[in-house]
């Protein structure tokens, strides 16, 4: 006789081709007053992931976390830039009077192709951005036209520590135990999703694979927590972002800021 087996939850239909990966690549310039002797910092990399929602005529439009999209922040006023040369490996013999920080993002889709992207907006509080990039051979994701209810299953596509093989992504469920309110920017919870770095501007989804937030950070006392700019922060920030550059027909369905 056969043993029974305990039953397995069924994995849904989700948007694993709307999936992308995203580096961010940093570096500084430092130029003596006259900018004739100038120096470039070693180029400073990170990774993230994120979620294409959108295509307009020859592009594409991506939505991660703001810090993703984020360069350098400035230096502290009490580090001199020759100290701050000094501390990236950066050998200057001459005093620096200005520091350029240079950011390019780029974007790598679910074949592991590259795309060159610029971005539209970001916001540091709600931490959220969205990117123009290349077009992108690929069906975007939609949105949710409903939350998740407390409770309920939350599935995501995430590339942790940048683990991601083309046409490959780790997929992790997790718990919503908040819509609003809760974490750094007052956004949705979830437990058990294991967020980790490179982790930040994925993808939740619900049990359709509909986007109904995106996770930006772990509660540090308990990292099986994970936050996550909610859905209705989430549709704002998209309209926000597209009416402000005249390209509302650009963006996906469901966006707005107005209560349904």
């Amino acid at each position: 006789m056969l043993s029974s087996c305990a039953a397995v939850q069924r994995v849904p239909n989700l948007p694993h081709d709307a999936f992308v990966k995203i580096e961010t690549h940093n570096a500084i310039k430092f130029c003596d007053k006259e900018k004739k002797k100038c120096k470039m910092s070693p180029i400073m990399t990170s990774s993230g992931s994120g979620i294409l929602i959108s295509h307009h005529k020859n592009n594409s439009y991506v939505t991660t976390a703001g810090h993703v999209c984020a360069g350098l922040p400035p230096p502290p006023a009490h580090i001199t830039l020759n100290q701050i040369a000094g501390m990236l490996g950066v050998a200057v013999d001459y005093e620096v009077h200005s520091a350029e920080f240079l950011t390019k993002i780029l974007v790598y889709d679910i074949d592991g192709n590259q795309h060159q992207s610029r971005t539209m907006l970001s916001d540091q509080v709600i931490d959220l951005c969205l990117l123009e990039t290349q077009y992108i051979n690929h069906l975007p994701a939609k949105l949710a036209a409903k939350e998740i209810p407390l409770g309920g299953t939350v599935w995501n596509l995430a590339a942790p520590y940048g683990i991601f093989y083309p046409g490959k992504v780790p997929i992790f469920r997790g718990i919503m135990f908040a819509h609003d309110g809760v974490g750094p920017a007052s956004g949705a919870g979830y437990s058990d999703v294991p967020a980790r770095p490179g982790s930040s501007g994925s993808a939740a989804l619900d049990e359709n694979g509909r986007v109904v937030g995106i996770i930006h950070s772990i509660d540090r006392r308990i990292p099986q927590i994970a936050y996550g700019a909610s859905r209705d922060q989430l549709r704002c920030f998209l309209f926000q972002g597209f009416s402000m550059e005249g390209k509302l027909e650009a963006g996906p369905a469901l966006i707005g800021c107005s209560e349904e």
